[in-house]
C-alpha cells in the first residue's frame, strides 16, 4: 500500500505531526509519502485560506497520484476532498471524513474539540456536507486562540482535555473528535488521561484510506474519475491538466 499523504497548509512542522501520526497508525507494509502546500498560509481557518489549500491539494495528487494507491487530504474540513473524489483514479479520504465515519462506528453521537473558532462556520458545513448533522453535539474551541502552531499539543493539553471533558458533560457527546493536523497525534499521546471515548482525524483516516486501496487494489471496489469533455486549460500544471480532462494548455 503506497498512500500520499498532502497537507493543504504551507507549515512543513504540521506535516511533521500528520507523518509521525500516519506512521504510528499506518500497517507495516504501508509506505508514505508527505507533501507540503507550496502555496497557502501556515493554517488553515476560513473558506478563502480552504480554497487556496483545495487547489494545491488538486496539484499535488494530480503529480503523485501514479505513484501511490490512495491519498488522504490531511486537514480537518478537507479542503478540496469533493472535487478531489471527482478528479482521480484512486481513493481519497478527509481527516473530517474518516473521523465522522469512525465516530458513528463507535457511537451514535460525537462532538469536535477544535484549536481557533474562526473555524467553526468551515468545519460546520464538513458536518452537512458528510450528512453528519443529526449525530454532531457541538464544538469546544481554545481560547485565547494557540500562540504557536507547532507545541500547540504541548502547551495548551490541559486545555484540550478539559474541553473535551466538558463537551462529554455538557452535551452527551459519545465522541470526542480532536479536529486539525496540528493535533495529529494528541490522542495517542494522552490516551491515559482521557476519560472519554476521542479520535484522531490523522489516524482513522490512514485506516480509511488503506482500506479503500487495499479494495481498489483486490477488486472489491471500481473508481472512474468524472471528468468534463475535452477542453482547453490555462494556466494549470499538465498533471492538473491531464487530471481535469484538458487537451492543452493555452
Amino acid at each position: 500500500m503506497r498512500l500520499l499523504l498532502v497537507n493543504p497548509n504551507t507549515s512543513s512542522s504540521v506535516t511533521d505531526l500528520i507523518t509521525a501520526e500516519a506512521r504510528r497508525a499506518a500497517r507495516s507494509d504501508t509506505i508514505l509519502h508527505s507533501m507540503t502546500a507550496p502555496i497557502g498560509v501556515p493554517y488553515i481557518e476560513t473558506d478563502a485560506e480552504a480554497a487556496i489549500g483545495a487547489y494545491a491539494v488538486l496539484d499535488l495528487i494530480a503529480q503523485h497520484e501514479a505513484d501511490h494507491d490512495a491519498a488522504v487530504v490531511a486537514a480537518f474540513g478537507d479542503p478540496g476532498l469533493v472535487a478531489a473524489k471527482q478528479a482521480f483514479g484512486i481513493p481519497v479520504v478527509g481527516l473530517s471524513e474518516a473521523a465522522f465515519v469512525m465516530a458513528a462506528a463507535q457511537g451514535d453521537s460525537f462532538g469536535i474539540v477544535a484549536i481557533a473558532s474562526r473555524m467553526q462556520a468551515w468545519y460546520r458545513r464538513a458536518i452537512d456536507q458528510n450528512q453528519m448533522g443529526a449525530r454532531f453535539r457541538g464544538f469546544r474551541f481554545l481560547s485565547p486562540p494557540l500562540a504557536e502552531i507547532a507545541t500547540v499539543q504541548q502547551d495548551r493539553a490541559d486545555d484540550l482535555i478539559s474541553l473535551g471533558a466538558s463537551l462529554v458533560a455538557d452535551t452527551g457527546a459519545g465522541t470526542v473528535i480532536y479536529a486539525g493536523a496540528p493535533l495529529a497525534g494528541f490522542v495517542r499521546a494522552n490516551a491515559h488521561r482521557l476519560d472519554f471515548p476521542a479520535i484522531d482525524g490523522t489516524a482513522a483516516a490512514v485506516h480509511l484510506a488503506e482500506a479503500l486501496g487495499n479494495m481498489a487494489r483486490q477488486g472489491g471496489s471500481v473508481l472512474r474519475p468524472d471528468r468534463a469533455r475535452a477542453k482547453a486549460v490555462t494556466g494549470l500544471s499538465p498533471a492538473l491538466a491531464r487530471a481535469l480532462g484538458g487537451d492543452g494548455q493555452v
